[in-house]
């Protein structure tokens, strides 16, 4: 969580609270970066780094062959709260910083690979919360 004066603060989905990181869109419907410096470095470390260190919390977690995600609620623009203290999520985007493991190295070759448009369906995300998938 952020420590901020200024910190956004709500629940999603019935979990949290969670800080709600505040961004605009740059370029057309992309993002600017997202990854906070210090949220990136945490990961790093849990994933191995050898030349970072983090807090105890940081340190107890770190392991072999252990990668790691950060996951970023964002909005756009002041979000709706609901009286439960959630924040719409039709103003909600989750955004995300992988950091793999550095056993999983293997030259130029792309050990993950992240798809975001369906070209069946060249309008709409993939992923839809209310889209059911076997």
């Amino acid at each position: 969580m952020q420590t901020s004066a200024r910190r956004n603060e709500a629940r999603i989905l019935g979990h949290g609270p969670f800080s709600l990181a505040h961004r605009k869109r740059r370029r057309g419907p992309v993002f600017g970066a997202i990854r906070d410096p210090k949220h990136v470095a945490a990961a790093q470390r849990l994933a191995g780094a050898p030349n970072l260190t983090g807090n105890t919390a940081v340190e107890q977690n770190v392991r072999p062959r252990r990668g790691a995600l950060v996951l970023c609620p964002v909005v756009e623009s002041e979000p709706r709260i609901l009286s439960d203290g959630s924040v719409d999520p039709r103003d909600l985007v989750m955004a995300f910083a992988f950091v793999a493991p550095p056993s999983t190295a293997q030259g130029d070759r792309h050990l993950v690979r992240f798809r975001a448009i369906d070209s069946t369906r060249a309008e709409a995300a993939i992923i839809d919360r209310d889209d059911v998938r076997s």
